[in-house]
């Protein structure tokens, strides 16, 4: 019997379920099929789970990570802020599946599978997930699909979700979280308190900025100089023209997967004086250079977009994050060189004093009507052809109702553009998942070749060093 309870992390007294701007926007835009933004996770379990114990365990899930159990309310007229509430038809057998692949049961099989579920619109009605038990894939494994709508969760607070979710030991049984009874407010006093905090915090920023004109007049008018400079290159920045190679679009998907060896990337980035993040982006418009080149088209940049995660506290569900655009190096054929460049640019683009300001745009567009929005959306999301996201995930055994997770493919969403490639550490690998419209690049497996052959290159080159 699962507890009733609320189980949360820690939530501020008082904080309403309202979406925040980026999550309405994504949340409004996807009506629109090719801005939707759906994550898809793919799981490759050394065994079959027990399936009433995957059964206990996400439904306890459910209790413990309530968004799992919200759905989207829109206000009267559709004006103003939708917000999150408790979905008083919950049922949890129409989030949970399972099935069986036929024979040979592979891996293609599997993606194929969750390139399908990718494209299923959420029922809006119902809370924004779905999972599915994929039993007969080859050497008696098995796969788990979870597909959720980004407004619901970023990458890390899917990270914190799944580590609720996993065990450290076939035996262990998740944990019941940290105990935390809300009281929800009605809908009236959600909208206001979230009005009222918006403007608060508006208000309280215009009396401080005020204040320092006050007391100090030139310091601060060159403050804020800077900060409009910062905003104009967030907001629009030179990023140069999107590749011709990559301009048609549909709303069909292809997923691929590679993999590399954590220790590797390391190393690499160790030698090179960069981020592991760096290697991996570096690596992969390598891979993007070749793909052009056999194509005959010869590019210098290529515009590139990445999420940058902005501290929102513990909680285990929710949006926070802002996105950083930039022309890419993808001409640079060196590619110690290449991740150097794109070090400095992924850390400029950090530390813009406006790096924020795409989530302030955001708010400005929750209260226009849904048909004004996505045209301006579709602009932005189309100024970049490329999505580049990674993160640390788990580097130790995790175990899905007793079951091992070999593998962990991340599928991060594609809205308005060709190719989104995300990777997450886990358990000694780099897994990376290549999420395309096959529309865009016409020769899919063309392209996860050339980006195999930059990653080999990786490989290669930390074993001749270790010689």
């Amino acid at each position: 019997m699962v507890d009733s309870r609320v189980f949360v992390d820690e939530v501020p007294p008082g904080a309403d379920s309202g979406m925040t701007g980026m999550e309405a926007v994504m949340w409004r835009t996807g009506r629109e099929p090719l801005l939707r933004s759906p994550i898809v996770l793919v799981h490759v379990l050394d065994s079959a789970p027990d399936w009433s114990r995957l059964v206990e365990e996400w439904t306890r899930l459910t209790v413990q990570v309530p968004r799992l159990r919200e759905r989207v309310v829109e206000p009267a007229g559709g004006i103003g802020t939708p917000r999150w509430a408790p979905d008083p038809h919950f049922e949890f057998d129409h989030h949970l599946h399972r099935v069986r692949l036929p024979a040979p049961g592979d891996l293609r099989q599997l993606l194929d599978l969750a390139q399908l579920m990718e494209r299923t619109p959420f029922d809006p009605s119902r809370p924004l997930w779905e999972a599915v038990l994929v039993e007969g894939l080859d050497g008696d494994r098995a796969g788990f699909l979870l597909k959720l709508h980004h407004s619901s969760m970023d990458g890390l607070s899917v990270q914190r979700m799944m580590s609720l979710a996993f065990g450290r030991a076939p035996d262990e049984r998740p944990g019941p979280g940290r105990l935390r009874v809300l009281e929800p407010l009605d809908g009236e006093d959600r909208e206001r308190h979230g009005l009222l905090g918006r403007s608060a915090a508006v208000l309280g920023e215009g009396r401080r900025l005020v204040g320092r004109v006050l007391r100090q007049p030139f310091g601060t008018l060159l403050h804020a100089q800077r900060l409009v400079d910062s905003a104009f290159r967030v907001l629009l920045p030179g990023l140069g023209d999107t590749s011709p190679l990559l301009a048609r679009r549909s709303t069909s998907r292809r997923f691929d997967v590679l993999e590399v060896p954590l220790d590797v990337m390391r190393e690499t980035a160790s030698r090179h004086g960069v981020s592991v993040n760096d290697v991996f982006v570096a690596t992969v418009l390598g891979g993007i250079r070749r793909y052009h080149e056999g194509h005959g088209v010869t590019l210098d940049t290529l515009p590139v977009a990445i999420p940058i995660a902005m501290e929102n506290g513990a909680r285990s569900s929710g949006n926070s994050f802002t996105v950083g655009r930039f022309p890419a190096p993808v001409g640079e054929t060196d590619n110690a060189r290449r991740m150097r460049v794109v070090s400095d640019l992924i850390a400029s683009a950090r530390a813009e004093e406006a790096a924020a300001a795409p989530v302030h745009l955001a708010e400005l567009l929750v209260p226009l009507p849904t048909p004004a929005v996505i045209p301006l959306f579709r602009r932005v999301a189309g100024a970049h052809d490329v999505q580049l996201s990674s993160m640390k995930a788990f580097t130790e055994p995790v175990y899905l109702a007793g079951a091992r997770v070999q593998r962990l493919y991340p599928f991060g969403p594609l809205p308005g553009g060709a190719i989104s490639v995300t990777m997450v550490w886990f358990d000694g690998n780099c897994c990376i998942g290549v999420n395309l419209d096959p529309a865009s690049v016409a020769e899919a497996g063309m392209l996860v070749r050339c980006l195999e052959v930059e990653f080999e290159a990786v490989v290669d080159a930390v074993r001749k060093a270790g010689r």
